[in-house]
């Protein structure tokens, strides 16, 4: 069995602030963004690396679609840049700790309309639902 390049894409958004977000949602999405391709990298890299021919320039490729997200922080949903960057530290350390024989590329996007960015308000609801009384007095009740 052969394996010249795998493309790991993931992402959700859990969470919005740091005081509004439990830590199920950092893990949900820690698992899902960070924990996910770091997963389906390590699992086919055996693969890629047999794959490869020493002696030739041919290597195996891992593309890693992260996110703007891991490098710029925004006000919004910790849990997701969080996951980001720690999706954008392991592809630096997978890069040079690896073997030559398989180059690794970090993709990173920025802010695009898509159904998970839509989903921006739901979230916000969800997380605001979950605060205590006390918490959303402490913003105004969200009215």
């Amino acid at each position: 069995r052969r394996l010249h390049a795998l493309v790991s894409n993931a992402g959700m958004i859990r969470g919005m602030t740091v005081d509004w977000t439990d830590l199920q949602d950092y893990q949900d999405t820690m698992d899902v963004n960070y924990l996910g391709p770091m997963r389906v990298a390590k699992g086919f890299y055996p693969l890629l690396l047999s794959s490869s021919e020493p002696e030739q320039e041919q290597q195996g490729r891992i593309v890693l679609v992260g996110s703007m997200a891991g490098i710029c922080v925004g006000l919004l949903s910790s849990p997701y840049h969080d996951s980001k960057y720690a999706h954008e530290s392991w592809s630096h350390a997978l890069r040079h700790a690896g073997s030559s024989r398989v180059r690794v590329v970090t993709i990173l996007p920025s802010f695009h309309k898509t159904p998970m960015t839509d989903s921006t308000a739901q979230q916000l609801h969800r997380s605001w639902n979950k605060l205590s009384p006390e918490t959303q007095q402490d913003y105004g009740n969200g009215k």
